[in-house]
Order: structure tokens, then C-alpha cells, then sequence
């Protein structure tokens, strides 16, 4: 993941994986239970990146399923992680 000195995103990355890794540093700017309208989400996407396409991250962001929105579109939210910490049943 290539960053400006300010953290802001300078390119999207070919590979998938530097995709999805972009998508999980991205999602640290959203609030976990909070709910965004769409311009407020292009708007934090905005500060966060310098290539001018707040749409991809969206959309990508939703694809991958960090993002949540409403069947309108109307709003966002981040997907609930689960448990981070829990030990799998044996």
C-alpha cells in the first residue's frame, strides 16, 4: 500500500490482496455502529485517498463486505467483525 505522508492512499493497487488490505485500512476511518449517508462516506473516502475515486472504494469496500448499506443506498454501515478473540470449539 502505497501513502502519502498524510496516510492518504496515492494509487489503487492491481493485486487483489493489496485490495482487500487498502479496503481493512480504509474501514479503520468508519465507526463501528455508526451509520453514514453516502456522502458522507464519499466524503471520508475523499480524505483518505488522492486519486479522485471515492466510488471504487465504496464499491469495493461493499463488495468485500466491510461495508454494509441499505437496499436504497440510502445508508452505510460497517459490517459487524464478530469475535476477533474468540478460541474455536474442539
Amino acid at each position: 500500500m502505497v501513502c502519502d505522508p498524510q496516510g492518504r492512499l496515492l494509487r489503487w493497487p492491481k493485486k487483489v490482496a493489496q485490495q482487500e488490505a487498502v479496503c481493512a485500512y480504509l474501514a479503520k476511518k468508519f465507526d463501528l455502529g455508526a451509520s453514514y449517508s453516502e456522502e458522507r462516506i464519499n466524503a471520508v473516502l475523499a480524505d483518505w485517498h488522492t486519486f479522485n475515486d471515492w466510488a471504487l472504494l465504496r464499491r469495493s469496500m461493499c463488495d468485500l463486505g466491510i461495508l454494509e448499506r441499505a437496499p436504497d443506498g440510502s445508508r452505510y454501515w460497517l459490517a459487524d467483525p464478530g469475535p476477533t478473540d474468540s478460541i474455536p470449539a474442539s
